[in-house]
């Protein structure tokens, strides 16, 4: 039996690259692919105009932002939307983000469930809390 491998070493090139730099440098090196013949390619969506400074989102007195708020732990949860409304978000999040300073989807989805909440506190038991329910 043989001591040597016959499997040959890999050569790192003295310097050793993540695959998220391989790939972008193939990426970089690679010829841009050509549509079907008969398909339109799509076309570049414009980038989001609008001043550079975020607008603050009011903090709400009643209730925290998020998990730094001190009323327990966050449960996470599963969320399935349909997809016309998924992309509905993303665009409106990305549009929107320099007037909300909402920059990801966990805050949008925080913020509008926040905002429905005291909507319908509001009309519907006198603007405060409806007692907890058991889950």
């Amino acid at each position: 039996m043989s001591t040597a491998s016959s499997i040959p070493t890999p050569s790192l090139g003295g310097r050793r690259r993540s695959s998220i730099a391989q790939a972008a440098q193939t990426n970089q090196q690679a010829e841009p692919a050509e549509a079907p013949s008969g398909v339109a390619a799509p076309e570049a969506r414009p980038a989001p105009r609008g001043p550079r400074i975020a607008a603050p989102v009011p903090a709400r007195p009643d209730r925290g932002s998020g998990p730094q708020d001190g009323e327990g732990p966050i449960k996470k949860i599963l969320l399935s939307l349909p997809q016309q409304d998924k992309q509905r978000m993303v665009s409106t999040i990305v549009w929107a983000r320099p007037h909300t300073g909402i920059k990801n989807q966990q805050d949008f989805i925080r913020q509008a469930i926040g905002e429905l909440c005291d909507r319908l506190e509001a009309e519907y038991n006198g603007g405060q809390r409806f007692p907890d329910v058991a889950e």
